[in-house]
């Protein structure tokens, strides 16, 4: 079950909200649990075991990862890993390998349960924090279960740790304010998702398709661009309905996209995108093989290049199983090294007094957007051989001609959408509030402004959903 669907937006939703608002405290968090583990066995009724199964797995290890005893802590967190990662590599992995295996597809296809990336990281930001002290072991299995199954954030985050979800436990804000600005991200997120995202994945899905003598170079970098457009919406329409949801029912759920398109950078472009996702790997990956590589003497810049390959190599390897998506990992560490050494030349210039080297503003823009582009592209195919096919028509080497009367016709379908898309993924809205007084009639005319847009969007949401022509989010097949 998806947000989009008509079922939730109708019937679970208002249902679960009306009775976790007339419920009374002791019971909020059993309500919510109930309802977050109905919420999953809609979408995946034969995965629903599994759930389960890992939440008292986990509920056990970490109780054991809270007792004093170091060799048994030790024990237990090795259990913790064997048993997460294990589990996340038998379900997502082990089909890819058995295919090395047998070339002929003569094995049974393992199925991928709903969200399992995000909930085994869910579980290894419990038991890791317990096992460093920074969180307390959590003794009431209807709290840890609650953590694990939030079905606001079950199947595609954001990734919340443990440690800042906990407060929310005891301490819930239901307060009109909060539930105003959830309304609004709910609102938001499903305007994102079923007017641009839905509208341009027809269209992407198509281009992506075509051979290449129908495919002009136009039309094959209009493709990409819109599939950019596609992707920012889809995501980040997700993140808002699941933080509204968070808000509407007393959570904070962190922000998981910044306006990543203004980035001139890859390292600023995934500190703005998937915000959750870099944090996690930076707290559980990256920092400890840092420690670990400095234990063995190697230097500090080498330590960080080390951390930064295996991270970026399991990054990579997260989002998807096959060659491709280790590719695409090692992809984007290149450019993050290349930024990195570049950073470090800059410092190491600074402090022995000679001028640093600058590159202009739209000169880095220009080479974010291409390497974005191409690496969003490798994201998008199904195997690195189509992504060579399709990287050959952007630069007509597949003998493409440069525009034809398809590219005019899809320009001119899904121009306008698509250009809406790149207007509204601009820190437009948040610099219009910026010039609006906080009082008077500019203020009271902007507000009114808001309202309209808001039910407007809204309808048109419902409108779409109502088709029950939506699209599954991109995300839920990672």
């Amino acid at each position: 079950m998806a947000f989009t669907d008509v079922m939730f937006l109708f019937i679970f939703f208002p249902i679960t909200t009306l009775l976790y608002y007339i419920s009374g405290k002791k019971l909020k968090n059993i309500l919510l649990l109930i309802f977050s583990l109905l919420f999953y066995s809609f979408g995946d009724s034969n995965a629903f075991s599994l759930l389960v199964i890992t939440i008292v797995v986990n509920y056990i290890l970490g109780i054991l990862l809270g007792k004093e005893h170091k060799i048994l802590k030790n024990i237990a967190l090795i259990l913790t890993l064997l048993w997460n990662v294990g589990f996340l590599f038998y379900f997502k992995y082990l089909s890819t390998i058995l295919g090395f295996w047998h070339p002929d597809g003569n094995f049974e296809q393992i199925i991928l349960p709903i969200g399992i990336s995000f909930f085994t990281f869910r579980c290894i930001s419990y038991c890791v924090d317990v096992y460093w002290g920074i969180s307390k072991t959590q003794y009431n299995p209807i709290n840890l279960a609650l953590y694990i199954s939030f079905f606001p954030q079950l199947l595609m985050g954001p990734i919340t740790k443990y440690r800042d979800f906990e407060p929310s436990f005891t301490d819930k804000r239901l307060n009109l304010d909060n539930a105003t600005d959830g309304v609004k991200r709910i609102i938001l997120g499903l305007a994102k998702k079923l007017i641009i995202a839905d509208r341009i994945g027809l269209m992407v899905d198509e281009v992506f398709a075509l051979n290449s003598t129908d495919k002009s170079v136009v039309l094959a970098w209009f493709g990409v661009l819109a599939f950019l457009i596609q992707l920012y919406y889809d995501f980040s329409g997700y993140s808002d309905i699941a933080i509204g949801l968070g808000k509407l029912l007393g959570f904070e759920t962190p922000e998981n996209f910044n306006y990543p398109y203004i980035s001139k950078g890859i390292i600023e472009f995934w500190n703005k995108w998937h915000i959750t996702l870099g944090e996690w790997f930076r707290e559980y990956v990256f920092t400890p093989l840092f420690r670990f590589f400095q234990s063995k003497n190697i230097k500090f810049n080498y330590c960080n290049y080390l951390s930064l390959f295996f991270v970026w190599l399991l990054v990579g390897i997260w989002h998807g199983s096959g060659l491709k998506f280790a590719v695409y990992g090692l992809y984007y560490f290149v450019f993050i090294l290349f930024e990195r050494i570049f950073e470090n030349v800059n410092k190491t210039r600074k402090k022995q007094n000679l001028s640093v080297f600058k590159i202009p503003s739209f000169i880095s823009h220009i080479y974010f957007i291409l390497a974005i582009f191409i690496g969003q592209l490798m994201f998008k195919s199904e195997t690195l051989a189509s992504f060579w096919h399709y990287f050959n028509d952007l630069f007509a080497l597949n003998g493409n001609v440069f525009f034809n009367k398809l590219a005019l016709y899809y320009i001119k379908a899904f121009g306008v959408t698509t250009l809406v898309g790149i207007i509204f993924s601009l820190p437009i809205i948040s610099k219009i509030k910026s010039l609006i007084p906080e009082s008077g009639i500019k203020h009271n005319i902007f507000a009114i402004l808001k309202v309209c847009c808001y039910c407007t969007l809204a309808l048109l949401a419902i409108s779409y959903a109502m088709t029950n022509t939506a699209e599954s989010f991109i995300y839920f097949k990672f």
